[in-house]
C-alpha cells in the first residue's frame, strides 16, 4: 500500500512540474543599479520570475559583481519567495559589447567547470532557483556555448534548479538549436531592431523565427521594452517619456509611438503583444522593471491585465485605451474597440453616459462612426464587451469633439482710380 501512494505521489508530483513548467510566465529583469526603492514596492503578485543583473564572468571563470555587496538581492529573493516568484542570478549582458570572457571560458573544459562551480556556490548562497546566461553572443563559438549550457544544465537540474538564456530576436548569434533542451527557457530580445525598434510586428517575426528554428512554443519567452529608443541609438526610460508627456501611454501605432524622438511601446502595444505572447508563446519578459512607472500607466500593471503571472489570458478585458477626437460637423474616423479573452464573437454597449451626438456605437463590430451634432466638448461613457459565454467587461473612454476652424477671409484690398 505505502509503495502505491509513494507511486501515486511521485506522478502527482510530475504532472506537477509539468503544469508549472508550461504555465504563463512574465519574466522581469531587475537591475542592480537603477531604482533601489523598487524593491519594497514593486508588483511581485504580477511576476514569476525575476532576473537580477548582472554578474561579470572573468577569464579564469571567476565572477565578478556589478552591484555593492547583497543585500539587496538577498532581500527580493526573501520578498519573491514570500510571493511564490523564481529568482535567477543573470550573467553577462552586453557589457560594452566585450564578451571575451565568455568566449575563453566556454573553450576550455577546465575554465567550463571552474565558472560552473562558481555559479553554483553563488546561487546556493543566496538561495537563488537558477541561473540565467545573457552572453551577448556565442557567434562563431556556438558549439562551445552549447558544451557551457550542457554542463551547466546537469549542475543546475541536479539541485531543482532552472537554466535559462537571452536570445537576440531575429539572429542566432551562434545560439545552436541543440541548446533548446538544456533550457527551461528562452529570453527572446525582440527590441533594439531598427527605428522604431519594438513594434508589434517585430515582436511577431522575432517568434516565428525561433519557433520555424524548433524552438517550442513554451520555451519562447517574448521580450518587452521598458524603454524608448531614437534613431541614433539613444535610450530613455518608459518612466521618463511619461513624465515629459501625459499622452505617451495612450498611443496606439503598433510599437511606432514616437516622443521626444524616442520610439517606445504605450500600453495598447503592450497589451497586445502580451495577447500575442499568449496565444503564441510561453509568457513575456521585461527589460526592465526598473524603468517602469509605478502608477496607472504601470506597463507591468497592463500585462497583468492581460495575463494574470503564471497563469492563460485573462477572462475577457477591453483593451481600447483612448479614443480619437473628431470635429463637429464633420465625419468622425471610425475607431473600432478592442478586447482579448474570453470566447468570441463580442457584443459591445454603452452601459453609462452616452456618445457625442451624432455617433453610434456598432453592437456586433465595436465600430464608432458617424457625423458629431450637438455642441463641442467632451463626452464621457462606459462600454460593456460580452462574449459568446456572457462574461462582460467594462471600460471608462471618452472623446473630445471641437469646434470646426472657421477661416476669416482677408478683407478686400480697395483700389483708388483717379
Amino acid at each position: 500500500m505505502w509503495r502505491k501512494l509513494q507511486s501515486l505521489l511521485f506522478v502527482a508530483i510530475l504532472l506537477l512540474a509539468a503544469t508549472n513548467a508550461h504555465a504563463f510566465k512574465v519574466v522581469g529583469y531587475f537591475t542592480s543599479w537603477l531604482a533601489p526603492e523598487l524593491v519594497e514596492t514593486l508588483h511581485y503578485d504580477y511576476l514569476t520570475h525575476i532576473n537580477y543583473a548582472f554578474l561579470l564572468p572573468t577569464s579564469d571563470g571567476g565572477l565578478t559583481q556589478t552591484f555593492s555587496g547583497t543585500s539587496q538581492l538577498d532581500r527580493i529573493v526573501q520578498l519573491s519567495h514570500n510571493n511564490n516568484v523564481k529568482v535567477l542570478i543573470s550573467v553577462g549582458g552586453w557589457n560594452g559589447g566585450n564578451d571575451s570572457a565568455f568566449h575563453t571560458i566556454a573553450a576550455s573544459s577546465s575554465l567550463r567547470a571552474t565558472f560552473i562551480n562558481n555559479l553554483s556556490n553563488f546561487v546556493t548562497a543566496h538561495n537563488l532557483d537558477g541561473v540565467d546566461i545573457d552572453w551577448e553572443f556565442p557567434d562563431s563559438d556556438g558549439g562551445n556555448f552549447t558544451l557551457l549550457m550542457s554542463e551547466l544544465s546537469t549542475r543546475m537540474k541536479s539541485s531543482g534548479k532552472l537554466l535559462t538564456a537571452a536570445v537576440w530576436g531575429w539572429d542566432t548569434m551562434g545560439v545552436l538549436s541543440s541548446v533548446y533542451p538544456y533550457v527551461d527557457f528562452l529570453n527572446v530580445m525582440a527590441y533594439d531592431g531598427g527605428t522604431p525598434h519594438s513594434s508589434y510586428s517585430m515582436a511577431v517575426s522575432s517568434l516565428n523565427y525561433w519557433k520555424n528554428l524548433g524552438l517550442p512554443k513554451e520555451k519562447a519567452i517574448l521580450g518587452f521594452p521598458f524603454y524608448g529608443s531614437s534613431s541614433s541609438g539613444n535610450q530613455k526610460n518608459y518612466s521618463d517619456i511619461v513624465a515629459s508627456d501625459s499622452n505617451a501611454p495612450y498611443r496606439d501605432e503598433g510599437g511606432s509611438e514616437s516622443s521626444g524622438g524616442y520610439y517606445y511601446n504605450s500600453i495598447p502595444t503592450i497589451i497586445d503583444k502580451t495577447s500575442l505572447a499568449v496565444d503564441q508563446g510561453g509568457g513575456v519578459m521585461i527589460w526592465a522593471l526598473n524603468l517602469d512607472t509605478t502608477n496607472s500607466t504601470s506597463l507591468l500593471s497592463a500585462i497583468h491585465e492581460v495575463a494574470p503571472a503564471g497563469g492563460g489570458v485573462s477572462s475577457l478585458v477591453v483593451t481600447t485605451a483612448s479614443l480619437n477626437p473628431g470635429i463637429m460637423g464633420g465625419a468622425y474616423t471610425p475607431q473600432t474597440l478592442s478586447a482579448t479573452g474570453g470566447t468570441t464573437p463580442y457584443s459591445w454597449s454603452v452601459i453609462s453616459g452616452s456618445l457625442p451626438s451624432g455617433l453610434t456605437l456598432a453592437a456586433g463590430t465595436g465600430v464608432i462612426s458617424g457625423v458629431p451634432g450637438g455642441s463641442a466638448g467632451t463626452s464621457s461613457f462606459s462600454v460593456r464587451c460580452r462574449d459568446a459565454q456572457g462574461t462582460t467587461s467594462e471600460k471608462a473612454l471618452s472623446i473630445l469633439i471641437n469646434q470646426p476652424q472657421v477661416k476669416i477671409p482677408s478683407s478686400p484690398k480697395v483700389i483708388s482710380i483717379r
